[in-house]
C-alpha cells in the first residue's frame, strides 16, 4: 500500500487535462498590493485592539480586524483570478 501512495507523482499528466493560459502582470501586481495592504491594515487593527481599554472595544476591534483581513483575502483572490485567461 505504501508503494502506491505517491504513484500519481511518477506518471506525467494527460495533456488533454491541462489548462494553458497567461497572466497579465499588472493585475497580478495589483493583487499582490491588495494582499500587502490588507495584511498591514489587519496588523494595525490588531495593535489598536491591544491598546483598547475595555472588553467591548477589544471585541469591536477584533471584529473590524477579522472583516479587514477577510475582505482583503477575498479581494486578493478575486483580483488574482481575473488576470488568468485559460484555454482548454
Amino acid at each position: 500500500m505504501s508503494d502506491n501512495v505517491f504513484g500519481f507523482l511518477a506518471a506525467p499528466p494527460d495533456p488533454a487535462m491541462l489548462y494553458f493560459g497567461h497572466y497579465q502582470p499588472s493585475l497580478v501586481l495589483a493583487s499582490f498590493g491588495i494582499a500587502v495592504f490588507a495584511s498591514f491594515a489587519s496588523f494595525e487593527v490588531a495593535a489598536r485592539m491591544r491598546s483598547a481599554h475595555n472588553e467591548t472595544a477589544r471585541r469591536n476591534w477584533l471584529a473590524v480586524g477579522a472583516l479587514t483581513l477577510g475582505v482583503g483575502i477575498w479581494a486578493c483572490w478575486d483580483s488574482a483570478s481575473v488576470p488568468c485567461t485559460t484555454s482548454a
